[in-house]
């Protein structure tokens, strides 16, 4: 998983009708051909004529595969706001939130100089114009069968890993043994890790513990537990601290997998 040392989390995407597709192209014919041809597959497809705002969406939205002209370039007027085609391919794939996202480039040009461009920079696919409405929804079908057998759930913090298909858990390549509620509880951590969550969110995220109706202070109970197995200093902690009055906050890791210090909390 690229940016392992990042707190990440990595998905499975189900190849399936209704998945999103962005369709980054300037030539208004290509993508209307191509969001028709990609909504009759049963795909949700978003198009876009300018690369301004293409990351910003994704980070938000997640789409499961991009369709990206290899010629979008960037104008005199908005040189420092429009990427082109490659600037905005590195970005995403630099970007940890999208790391399951699956591009193809999409090229007037077939020669293999520029394919070989494409796929290094981190492209999965390269498809060429003229292309039929066939091959295309062949090539995003492909692209997210190969994601499917490649990429398995996890999510990863520094050197804590989270196996959410397993339900194991991994400190430092070694594993460690939790409980469904400290899985589940650590789960919910790691997916917010950075932001605090409150101690009503997270027993609100624990269904077991809210059908017994307890109160929001048996979040601290596992909470000590879960420290006591993955601290090495239960008592000051570094994973995850306790941010007085608010709740708890699991700390990113920076790109060299250090956990990041904050101040004021403990």
């Amino acid at each position: 998983m690229q940016g392992g040392n990042r707190c990440l989390m990595s998905l499975n995407i189900v190849n399936s009708p209704g998945a999103l597709v962005y369709v980054v192209e300037d030539d208004d014919e290509i993508a209307r051909l191509l969001a028709i041809t990609l909504a009759r597959a049963g795909f949700t497809v978003r198009s876009f004529s300018s690369s301004t705002s293409v990351l910003r969406s994704a980070i938000e939205q997640r789409p499961a595969v991009i369709l990206l002209n290899d010629s979008m370039s960037k104008t005199p007027s908005d040189s420092t706001q429009t990427p082109g085609s490659m600037e905005l391919l590195r970005a995403l794939i630099s970007e940890p939130s999208l790391q399951a996202l699956r591009k193809i480039m999409l090229s007037i040009r077939s020669t293999s100089h520029a394919r070989i461009l494409a796929l290094d920079a981190g492209a999965d696919d390269y498809l060429t114009t003229p292309f039929s409405p066939k091959e295309v929804v062949a090539r995003v079908r492909a692209v997210l069968r190969a994601f499917n057998t490649e990429v398995t759930p996890t999510l990863r913090c520094g050197t804590l890993l989270l196996d959410l298909d397993a339900r194991r858990v991994w400190l430092e390549d070694r594993p460690v043994e939790v409980t469904t509620t400290e899985f589940d509880m650590l789960a919910f951590l790691m997916k917010h890790a950075g932001r605090i969550v409150s101690r009503h969110a997270l027993l609100s995220e624990l269904r077991p513990l809210e059908k017994k109706a307890e109160t929001v202070r048996v979040v601290d109970v596992y909470m000590r537990r879960i420290r006591e197995k993955i601290e090495l200093n239960p008592s000051n902690p570094r994973l995850i601290v306790t941010c007085r009055g608010e709740g708890y906050m699991l700390r990113k890791a920076d790109p060299a997998g250090t956990v990041e210090e904050r101040t004021g909390r403990s």
